[in-house]
């Protein structure tokens, strides 16, 4: 709609992928180099690790199309798979077999290709996005197929690409080896407000803009707020502001532009989610869309909006004590549907309890004490307490809520759980 305004030639912010629109600030292109580099060296797993709309899967499509010629590839995008599945995919997707074949006989084709690929001096990479979404004993069979080699190096690498909750499956004590084997990790932090201001401007010059700088520093600034320098995000609110502009016949991007896309972008919480003394004003005024810090990144776009919380001191028990959470929790965990959400705040080793209990108590009065569940478990074997948060019967809820989080709680990037995934982590 607003091309020939702004003299563009195709869509500047679209959402799906498109390789001619890699932006590399941000680290984006010093990831894409050394994942280049670990590949062509063949070294074994990679994983990537980034918030929901931080652009994995851009890196993903970009990097299959930069690697040597001698590398050949499978992408897989839906992981949820059982380990006999994983395997018939990766046959299917190298022509070796249809889907109706047994696990075992998916390895001997898989391994027989590998050979045959080896001996003319070719590679072969498997791409997993979401994998954090993949049942544990699939991760244990991706490490299986990692153990692929001859004596001169791996007949097969693997790179994950994942959300933050790949990190916490990954510190399962039952896949514990896997962990072992990643021998490179890198992590798509959010764009800042200069990359945003770079990433903005690269993307219209690439559509074809050749006019002055349509986001100046001010409103790229201001879209950073808003988007939390998630680039799908960035995108979403650039185009609806081009289109605000357009809509009122000026060439030039204003923070009202900005303001009024962000308005129009679910992800973006309005005042009464923040404050409960602000719902008087919003009836009269309607909703305004208020800016987060980038540290407050829930990870994913929010699609419907949660009450307003209420002020917690008058309500919170006094006296909880570390033991009372750990009896919550067991209780809670046998109780809760699987299917439910929680948010996990953070992770601490078991001597820090003390500490751990204080810390919570300080939170008194923005959280409710009554809702904090802490159990026991183990990262790299050593003795941990991981403290959840809350109920929710879904995940949208539940990122909703960790964006109204206290800004302090959001130090330790927390994230949203599936009860049933803490259960298999404690039973396991």
């Amino acid at each position: 709609m607003y091309f020939d305004h702004f003299g563009l030639t195709c869509p500047p912010f679209k959402i799906p992928p498109d390789s001619r629109l890699f932006f590399r600030g941000g680290r984006r292109g010093a990831v894409l180099d050394a994942l280049v580099y670990a590949i062509a060296s063949g070294e074994g797993i990679i994983k990537v690790v980034g918030e929901v709309g931080s652009g994995k899967t851009m890196l993903c499509r970009i990097l299959q199309s930069r690697l040597p010629a001698h590398v050949d590839s499978v992408y897989i995008a839906n992981p949820s798979l059982s380990p006999e599945n994983i395997l018939q995919v990766i046959a299917c997707e190298l022509r070796l077999a249809a889907h109706e074949i047994s696990r075992l006989r998916a390895m001997q084709l898989l391994q027989a290709r590998l050979l045959e690929q080896h001996a003319l001096g070719r590679q072969m990479v498997v791409f997993i996005e979401e994998a954090q979404s993949m049942p544990l004993a699939t991760l244990e069979e991706v490490r299986l197929l990692s153990n692929l080699e001859t004596d001169r190096g791996k007949l097969l690498q693997i790179v994950l690409f994942g959300q933050p909750e790949l990190d916490a499956r990954l510190a399962h004590h039952a896949i514990r080896q896997l962990r072992e084997r990643i021998v490179h990790s890198f992590a798509l932090a959010p764009l800042n407000a200069e990359d945003v201001r770079a990433y903005l401007n690269f993307r219209l010059r690439c559509a074809g803009h050749r006019g002055p700088v349509l986001f100046k520093r001010r409103t790229a600034r201001l879209v950073t707020r808003y988007s939390r320098g998630l680039v799908r995000r960035v995108n979403i609110i650039a185009d609806k502001a081009l289109l605000a502009a357009f809509a009122q016949g000026t060439r030039s991007i204003s923070r009202r532009h900005v303001m009024r896309a962000a308005r129009d972008s679910a992800f973006c919480l309005p005042p009464e989610l923040r404050s409960g003394c602000a719902l008087a004003v919003l009836l009269l005024i309607g909703p305004v869309c208020t800016p987060l810090a980038p540290s407050q990144v829930p990870d994913t776009a929010i699609a419907r909006t949660v009450p307003a919380a209420q002020p917690l001191s008058a309500r919170a028990p006094k006296g909880y004590k570390l033991e009372t959470w750990m009896d919550a929790a067991r209780v809670w965990l046998r109780r809760a549907p699987p299917h439910h959400f929680s948010i996990q705040l953070l992770t601490v080793a078991r001597n820090r309890g003390a500490r751990l209990q204080r810390d919570l108590h300080g939170f008194g009065g923005q959280i409710a004490l009554e809702k904090v569940y802490v159990y026991a478990t183990e990262v790299d074997r050593r003795p941990a307490l991981t403290v959840l948060y809350n109920d929710y019967a879904t995940r949208a809820d539940a990122l909703a809520a960790i964006a109204a989080l206290p800004a302090a709680l959001h130090r330790n990037r927390p994230f949203v759980r599936a009860i049933g995934d803490v259960r298999e982590q404690i039973e396991g």
